[in-house]
C-alpha cells in the first residue's frame, strides 16, 4: 500500500508544480503585455500635430481638433476659421 501512496503524493506534487509554473508563465505575460501597453501610450503621446493657424507643432493628446484640422489654441482655431470666412 505504501508504493500506491508514494505515487499518489508524486503525482499531486507533479499537478502543484505544473499549475505553479503555469501561473508563473501567466503572470510574466501579464507584466510583458503591461509594459508594452504603457510603451504604447507614451509613445502616442509623444505625436506631434502641426497648428494649421500659426503652424507650431504641438502634442497631439493636447491639440485642439477640428475635423481633420489641428490646433493649438481655441483663439487660433476661431480665427482660422474666421479668415476662412472672409
Amino acid at each position: 500500500m505504501s508504493g500506491l501512496v508514494r505515487i499518489i503524493i508524486l503525482g499531486m506534487l507533479l499537478y502543484l508544480a505544473r499549475h505553479l509554473f503555469q501561473k508563473f508563465q501567466q503572470n510574466r505575460l501579464e507584466q510583458a503585455e503591461k509594459k508594452r501597453s504603457e510603451a504604447k501610450k507614451k509613445v502616442e503621446s509623444e505625436k506631434t500635430v502641426r497648428c494649421d493657424h500659426c503652424g507650431i507643432y504641438i502634442p497631439a493628446d493636447e491639440a485642439i481638433v477640428d475635423g481633420e484640422k489641428h490646433y493649438c489654441s481655441l483663439e487660433h482655431k476661431e480665427q482660422h476659421i474666421r479668415g476662412n470666412d472672409q
